[in-house]
């Protein structure tokens, strides 16, 4: 097994970097897999997405708590983390369509990247799930019984201790680094 341990300045990068590395090993030799949905652009999210866009992939769907927003061509990374900084969210961005947030997990994709909440996928609407690779950069996101489901499907999961124990390990790292001697 091979564990990349990538520690820049602190968590935020740390826990999108093992999405990136599974997103680049997930794709063909020719050319990059042509969507990515996150269902929250958060911290590790939004990170992933601004590595993933980086290296030549495309979003094309983002949630957050605000709204979610749509663009088959493609998110602007950039120019939603400008629109987050100023609107305190997704909603109201015009990069993109506002669509409805319960259907951003079954919409056609390569990869799913659910990265805020655990239980979004369940046995309720795995069947409906068209990604061909899941990347659980949260803990817990998929339940059992969707699990089963989806590899019925052939679905290649990433599964979340893998996905997102960069940035736990880091922030334990900066508690034993931060905290005082002898405790």
């Amino acid at each position: 097994m091979l564990v990349i341990i990538v520690v820049y300045n602190g968590t935020i990068h740390c826990g999108a970097r093992p999405e990136l590395y599974f997103f680049i090993y997930i794709c063909t030799d020719d050319q990059l897999l042509s969507s990515c949905l996150f269902q929250v652009f958060g911290n590790t999210g939004s990170w992933a997405a601004q590595l993933i866009t980086e290296a030549g992939g495309k979003v094309v769907s983002i949630r957050d708590v605000t709204g979610t927003v749509k663009n088959s061509n493609g998110i602007d990374i950039a120019k939603l983390m400008k629109h987050l900084a100023e609107n305190r969210g997704i909603k109201g961005f015009d990069g993109g369509d506002a669509v409805d947030p319960t259907s951003l997990l079954t919409e056609e994709c390569d990869v799913l990247i659910p990265a805020a909440l655990g239980g979004v996928i369940n046995k309720d609407n795995a069947d409906a799930i068209k990604a061909k690779y899941i990347i659980e950069a949260v803990n817990h996101p998929t339940d059992p019984e969707a699990n089963k489901i989806l590899a019925k499907k052939g679905v290649l999961i990433l599964s979340d201790i893998m996905a997102n124990s960069g940035g736990v390990m880091v922030s334990c790292f900066e508690w034993a680094v931060g905290r005082p001697r002898g405790t």
